[in-house]
């Protein structure tokens, strides 16, 4: 196999690119890692149920809980919108006609680790009820 020159050249200078500046563009191919030198905390979305985390699934219906919702709050980086979608398709599959009993809350854990402290703060982007 032969390789040609201009490809060789091409190679090594995208590697050591990569390697001098790091994870910024057009070295990582997600802006979620090419820019995590600029955060310090990671987003973590959390389903509630009176309180407690739980799933949607554990659920038979719910009221007044908007999918449309369940979204991180702007300037919140989070990679796992791919939990908040497969919420939203089981809490849309599920619609109830009156409240349920139950208070459930879709939020973002915001964690944060300062001097060996992890610390969390919550933001809730959904509120309504469930069904058991």
């Amino acid at each position: 196999m032969v390789l040609s020159r201009p490809a060789v050249t091409a190679f090594v200078v995208y590697l050591l690119g990569g390697l001098l500046l790091g994870e910024v563009f057009p070295f990582s191919r997600y802006t979620m890692y090419a820019d995590i030198a600029a955060r310090d905390y990671g987003a973590v979305p959390v389903f509630l149920v009176d309180g407690a985390e739980s799933e949607p699934s554990a659920f038979s219906s719910f009221h007044a809980l908007d999918p449309s919702a369940f979204v991180a709050p702007t300037g919140v980086v989070t990679a796992m919108d791919y939990v908040t979608r497969d919420w939203g398709d089981q809490v849309r599959r599920r619609p109830a006609s009156s409240p349920g009993p139950l208070v459930v809350e879709v939020a973002y854990d915001l964690v944060r680790v300062r001097g060996g402290e992890v610390q969390r703060q919550r933001i809730v982007v959904a509120r309504g009820t469930a069904w058991p």
